[in-house]
């Protein structure tokens, strides 16, 4: 390289989607054989910068930002399919997640809607394994990252320390993702303070800046029509204001590109190829001032040997074997499970690999964040260098005590809608750090006051007691020869358990059960009677289902069978009789490409000559009977089988993108209030066609369902009750 030529400093400013930009002024310089010598960016312009900074080509990052799902790092709840058994059956009843805690006498809460859990995963795909930095100048091209001081509202720059922190704080959006703590400093999206680090690459040392301005243009009185369009215009006078000052301490040496992207929106990155191209053609309107920062052949080419030494550098250290691994988390308890999650050691790690490592610690669901960091060991006894790899899990501060809710409504065309409300309170670390005292509310068709005790029996909680009590009034139809009564099951119930855990997605549980209670039948006291049972109970469970009502994929499974006394009373009349239920309820999913395929199976059988409400099953709504009210059926023995097809395609909108379901379904089923009323000849056929989508609020679906009852019915709903 040429030291005696002008060094030339490069700048990129924040704007979302739209630094694709960015990569396209980087072809373009490429082309022309310009070398740059020092590289400051601001969120996107850091992203960019700093891949282009460790070796990469505008080629390199321009596959890279393609191969991204990018709308993946708007979302950072684990996917349910990876969720443990236990974790999967509470986020399906609480469906809201309100993030919202007690310690200390204080309300707790995450500095953001999102902790970017999901968006760090796509700066480590983006930037692979690479060792912490004593300083970004020993990068390939020295470096700097552009965040804000949230707690000072000040420009700060990072110049060491670990690539992906630098450039997620340097995006962090304030009140949307959380701060990135770096030196016990909070910081959030430079683009508030410094958006186009113009003077940063200057004081780098760069005599000649080109400098690249993405932001976004103020818009006029008539596109602020809307608050939204408020609170942007808000945002975009921020940046807008310290780029502007920023562009005034150019020369007339500089060179300012300001590519054509106003019409594309900071989140639609679906708009990527079409950045590169504005980009390339924007520097391209620049070629009379840049051709005269051109290198020439052979000074381009050491510059590229330069950059392709370091990235073969850090391509090496990505080889090196693991020699161990340190966990840093804490609560101590937690770090059992997150053991158990960790790979074999002394081998290379793919970034794939590690990503898994990276995915299963945070499925763990108790961490806001879950990020990892590498330390080159030399090894004399290997004759080679090794990587010591330091994962680092971050507990949510508000899950000591906190809150949960679930809230579903339907509707259809024939009933009166229905609104459900689940609110929990749980209570961790009381005789121990895992222990769990959850009390529960439900309202709606079942009414009920819970409390509910759990305790890990192990460190990696595959042991576990739970025991529960509830009081509870549920409301249900009972049928007697041709007539369908109303009828309330008043009840409390105590049930305790042993189970134990093989694998993450299943329980295998003994326990014991109790339960008293009355049943009043509307218009019918010749039907009243009191109930009292005690037993035991075994059972097996699994679930994969990658979607609780829209999977592609993955098996659920419940086998429960009840060996208990039943004690009666109707009329004063007593009878004490012991009896066996047993239950069956199989869901398992298929796909290929965009189709999908859902089988679903459920069998109950209950031996007792009369309804049990306490063992008793209900069936009937949307895919259990479609056509009839939800829950519409009652009785000992139930027979379900379906089968649903769904096709999922992407909506693209409002800068994110939503999965919508269009399919159908086929059922066959029936209900009796007695095995000795059973009869298969009784079966019901129903059908039903739906479209719907997933929401952070559950499943949203609209449908019509018809059986062979002559019943054709509507849905409509939010939530998940099916």
């Amino acid at each position: 390289m040429d030291y005696q030529r002008p060094k030339i400093g490069l700048a990129l400013s924040g704007g979302g989607a739209k630094g694709a930009a960015h990569v396209g002024v980087l072809k373009y310089l490429e082309q022309h054989q310009i070398g740059i010598d020092y590289i400051a960016g601001t969120s996107i312009g850091a992203y960019v910068g700093g891949l282009y900074a460790l070796g990469y080509s505008a080629a390199d990052i321009e596959q890279v930002m393609l191969s991204l799902d990018w709308q993946s790092g708007f979302f950072d709840e684990a996917p349910r399919h990876a969720l443990s058994y236990r974790d999967k059956q509470h986020k399906d009843r609480f469906n809201i997640p309100l993030n919202i805690g007690i310690s200390q006498g204080e309300v707790v809460m995450p500095k953001g809607l999102l902790s970017g859990q999901s968006m760090s995963k796509l700066y480590l795909q983006s930037v692979g394994i690479t060792e912490n930095y004593a300083s970004f100048d020993q990068l390939a091209i020295p470096y700097r990252a552009l965040a804000t001081n949230i707690a000072t509202g000040k420009a700060l720059v990072i110049a060491s320390g670990n690539m992906i922190d630098a450039m997620q704080a340097s995006a962090s959006v304030p009140g949307i993702l959380q701060p990135i703590e770096i030196d016990g400093k909070y910081l959030v999206d430079g683009g508030i303070s410094s958006n186009l680090p113009i003077d940063v690459v200057r004081q780098m040392g760069a005599d000649i800046v080109i400098a690249v301005d993405i932001g976004s243009k103020l818009s006029d009185e008539s596109q602020l029509k809307t608050g939204i369009a408020i609170v942007s215009q808000l945002s975009t006078i921020l940046t807008r204001t310290n780029t502007l000052e920023e562009i005034n301490h150019l020369s007339s040496k500089d060179t300012l590109i300001r590519p054509d992207i106003d019409n594309i929106d900071t989140t639609d990155f679906s708009a990527i190829p079409k950045g590169f191209t504005l980009g390339y053609q924007a520097a391209k309107q620049h070629a009379k001032s840049l051709s005269a920062l051109s290198l020439g052949e052979q000074s381009y080419q050491q510059y590229l040997t330069g950059k392709k030494r370091f990235r073969n550098h850090t391509q090496a250290i990505a080889e090196h074997p693991v020699a161990g691994i340190t966990v840093h988390c804490q609560q101590s308890h937690l770090i059992p499970l997150i053991d158990s999650q960790m790979p074999d050691q002394q081998q290379p790690l793919s970034v794939t690999e590690i990503l898994s490592v990276v995915d299963k610690v945070y499925a763990i669901n108790e961490f806001e964040r879950v990020h990892v960091e590498f330390e080159t060991i030399a090894d004399p006894a290997l004759g080679q260098n090794t990587k010591q790899m330091h994962l680092y899990a971050k507990p949510k501060k508000w899950q000591s005590n906190f809150f949960d809710l679930g809230i579903a409504w339907e509707g259809d065309s024939e009933h009166a809608s229905k609104l459900y409300f689940d609110l929990a309170y749980t209570m961790r670390q009381l005789n121990s750090d895992s222990d769990e005292l959850r009390v529960e509310i439900q309202s709606g068709n079942q009414q009920q006051l819970a409390i509910n005790y759990y305790r890990p029996l192990s460190a990696t909680h595959k042991w576990y007691s739970e025991s529960r009590f509830e009081l509870a009034k549920q409301q249900q139809n009972y049928r007697t020869d041709e007539t369908l009564w109303f009828a309330d099951n008043k009840y409390h119930a105590f049930s305790t358990e042993l189970g134990y855990s093989p694998v993450n997605n299943s329980q295998m549980a003994i326990g014991m059960a109790y339960d008293k209670g009355k049943l009043d039948v509307a218009n019918l006291s010749s039907y009243d009677h009191d109930y009292e049972n005690v037993g035991g109970y075994i059972s097996l469970r699994y679930d994969s289902l990658d979607s609780y009502l829209f999977p592609s994929t993955g098996l659920k499974l419940d086998a429960t069978v009840h060996y208990y006394r039943d004690q009666r009373s109707q009329d004063n009349v007593s009878e004490d009789e012991h009896h066996t239920a047993a239950s069956l309820n199989i869901k398992y999913a298929k796909s290929w490409q965009q189709h999908a395929l859902v089988s679903h199976l459920n069998i109950g059988t209950n031996n007792s000559d009369h309804l049990d409400p306490a063992h008793a099953y209900t069936l009937g709504g949307l895919f259990h009977l479609s056509g009839s009210e939800q829950d519409a059926l009652f009785g000992n023995e139930v027979l379900l089988a379906s089968l649903m097809y769904h096709y999922r395609f992407d909506w693209q909108g409002f800068g994110i993108t939503t999965p919508i379901f269009v399919g159908a379904s086929y059922e066959v089923g029936n209900i009796w209030q007695t095995h000795a009323q059973r009869d298969w000849q009784d079966l019901i056929k129903a059908g039903s066609v739906f479209i719907g989508t997933e929401t952070s609020f559950g499943p949203a679906i609209l449908a019509v369902g018809h059986n062979e009852l002559s019943q054709s019915t509507w849905y409509l709903s939010l939530g998940k009750r099916f």
